[in-house]
């Protein structure tokens, strides 16, 4: 393991003893370098098992383990098309909501006897 890497054995949650009841060649590190906590597996230590996205290590990092391991991977992928699909259809009616305000404007300003169109931003 490089000097970088603190491998932690005990902490206060018992995270790491968590971990291994998981499986038992998890365990937590904290990277100097990066200044993050990393969970490795001993099957390849060349590259952390993943990176929590959280500043302490807690029940947190249990709880992303269990979502990101390799058994999971499927439905891990379905959840991302899901919000991926979500946040396309919200965006589009977020479009289409802009454009039909912004052709009730144009309609209300031709009404009213405009003679030269605005531009798209004036509207």
């Amino acid at each position: 393991m490089d000097g970088h890497l603190i491998r932690i054995r005990n902490d206060l949650y018992d995270i790491a003893s968590r971990l291994r009841e998981i499986d038992v060649g998890y365990y937590p590190v904290y990277n100097r370098r990066k200044s993050r906590f990393e969970v490795y597996h001993e099957t390849d230590e060349s590259a952390p098992a993943c990176i929590p996205p959280f500043g302490a290590l807690d029940g947190r990092t249990v709880d992303y383990v269990l979502k990101t391991r390799r058994e999971n991977a499927k439905a891990l992928l379905a959840e991302i098309e899901r919000t991926n699909c979500a946040a396309e259809s919200r965006r589009e009616r977020e479009l289409i909501d802009r454009a039909q305000k912004k052709a009730g404007y144009l309609v209300d300003y031709l009404g009213r006897g405009g003679e030269e169109i605005p531009r798209f931003g004036q509207l």
